[in-house]
């Protein structure tokens, strides 16, 4: 079996990338950020302990070192609300790139970025959803939308109609009142836990209706990425109110009130240039 000292993957999405090598350390493992070239693909390496070092047997023995650099990209994605996502990985001995990337912009890596951490199950596993839907929301809409309404059904611990409809209309209710523009893509006289629950959801998770999304129709494609800003918003608010998952924004007015008492959860990234 071969032994590595680095777990490398290559990395897409629409995150601002640092334009230089960045050594930083979360959630208590060091990583490298490396900027992509013609010839590289942007790539985040994990640093493997000297001792005792991972083998590869060629039979998933990464899925560790992934999920790793997975929850880094989740939490970088709910800091910076754009997509990241691991198109290839590998270990080796040395910490170099791997193939050309594509990202929106380059800039140095802001000196006072801070990260939401957690070591709860159901928080990793919400970030890691919102990620997902903001990995495949230009492309892939439907799939978009299951992943913001599995950060849904995550939050609120339900998938049934009966545990979902009662939030969901609550929102509706506090929205409306505030006029909140994302009450538009409901229709007239269509309350929003049915829209949501059967309009939506029901029309991309399952297949046995007429009514059912077919991928190939631009047309219908078009009206589910319409529609994702409302889902998204409700991900947004679940995890913020039910599973107290912080927002950059509550982050920020949280230390604008008390530097000394910042947002749970949301720590300072660690440099280690």
């Amino acid at each position: 079996m071969l032994q590595y000292r680095y777990f490398v993957a290559a990395i897409e999405g629409s995150f601002a990338w640092p334009d230089k090598r960045v050594g930083l350390t979360f959630d208590g493992d060091k990583f490298q950020l490396v900027p992509p070239t013609p010839e590289t693909h942007a790539t985040v390496v994990l640093d493997i302990p000297a001792l005792p070092q991972r083998r590869w047997d060629g039979f998933g023995r990464f899925d560790a070192d992934l999920e790793k650099v997975n929850r880094l990209l989740s939490a970088l994605a709910w800091a910076d609300g754009h997509a990241l996502s691991v198109i290839d990985a590998h270990g080796g001995p040395n910490a170099l790139p791997v193939t050309r990337g594509t990202f929106r912009s380059l800039m140095p890596m802001p000196a006072g970025l801070w990260l939401y951490e957690s070591a709860d199950v159901r928080h990793q596993r919400a970030l890691a959803l919102y990620r997902e839907g903001l990995v495949t929301q230009s492309d892939h809409p439907a799939i978009a939308f299951l992943a913001y309404f599995r950060v849904v059904e995550a939050a609120y611990g339900s998938f049934r109609e009966s545990g979902l409809a009662p939030k969901l209309d609550a929102l509706s209710q506090r929205w409306s009142s505030a006029s909140y523009n994302v009450m538009k893509l409901i229709p007239a006289g269509e309350v929003m836990s049915k829209f949501l629950l059967d309009t939506c959801r029901n029309a991309v998770a399952h297949a046995a209706w007429d009514s059912t999304h077919s991928p190939d129709d631009a047309a219908e494609a078009r009206v589910i990425r319409e529609r994702i800003p409302l889902v998204k918003l409700v991900a947004e608010t679940a995890m913020r109110e039910e599973l107290h998952i912080p927002s950059m924004l509550d982050m920020i007015d949280a230390n604008h009130a008390d530097p000394l008492a910042p947002a749970p959860g949301w720590k300072p990234l660690e440099r280690i240039d």
